[in-house]
């Protein structure tokens, strides 16, 4: 689960999958946190006029193929575990915007695949391209995860698939108290998966999920929260 740059507001996220008729396509994550900025704005004493303030603004594109070959003496020299999570990032991009003035702050990761199987243990690369992102490449070892999420796509059906993981005593601890810490900052955040496909839906095991009017996307939210604390709510098929 994507929880990385969560801890200081509520905020949106969005997992969305766009799918072209050959079954390639593209997977963005969106991470929306304008209430941070709104947040800070709150807590600050600044008597200074609006039109004297200077603010913060950042638009930066990361791509991950270019930063993996500027990059790669420094990658060569780390272990073989470390260097092989980052490696995996081929083909990412990352857009980041800090509009401080209009109270907009975003992170969009995106990757472009040919086959689904691409996206096995994508949270894993999301979470990994935001520490890179945040300057802590050094310090890349994931959050302990109590599943994964591995998707399947043909011409008659999808499924989103999560397998809950076998923690030792130590790893659930480690999880549990990664959870409490973060828990009190996620709360009111919003997980949204939005899906496109190029067949009209028939059918979606997934309770209270919204199908467009034309019929080809697939629209579903739940307090995330929940979703950590039982991420098999998001195990369902959809039939065309």
């Amino acid at each position: 689960m994507v929880i990385i740059g969560l801890t200081m507001a509520s905020c949106q996220l969005t997992e969305e999958i766009t799918f072209n008729d050959d079954g390639s396509g593209t997977f963005k994550m969106t991470i929306n946190m304008d209430d941070m900025i709104d947040m800070f704005k709150s807590m600050e004493n600044d008597t200074t006029p609006d039109s004297e303030k200077v603010y913060e603004y950042k638009d930066t594109l990361i791509n991950f193929d270019e930063f993996l070959l500027e990059n790669r003496d420094s990658i060569k020299k780390l272990s073989v575990d470390e260097r092989t999570k980052i490696e995996n990032l081929k083909g990412f991009k990352m857009h980041v915007l800090i509009d401080e003035k209009n109270e907009s702050f975003f992170i969009d990761v995106f990757k472009d695949f040919v086959d689904i199987q691409e996206l096995k243990n994508i949270q894993k690369q999301i979470e990994t391209a935001q520490k890179i992102q945040n300057k802590d490449q050094a310090k890349t070892n994931s959050d302990i995860e109590n599943h994964e999420v591995n998707y399947s796509y043909t011409s008659k059906k999808f499924a989103r698939k999560v397998k809950m993981l076998d923690l030792s005593e130590e790893e659930q601890q480690l999880f549990d108290d990664q959870v409490d810490k973060a828990s009190m900052f996620t709360n009111g955040s919003i997980y949204h998966i939005k899906y496109h496909f190029p067949e009209k839906i028939k059918s979606t095991s997934l309770e209270g999920a919204q199908i467009s009017e034309n019929g080809h996307t697939l629209n579903f939210e739940i307090e995330f929260n929940k979703l950590i604390e039982n991420p098999e709510l998001l195990d369902f098929e959809v039939k065309f």
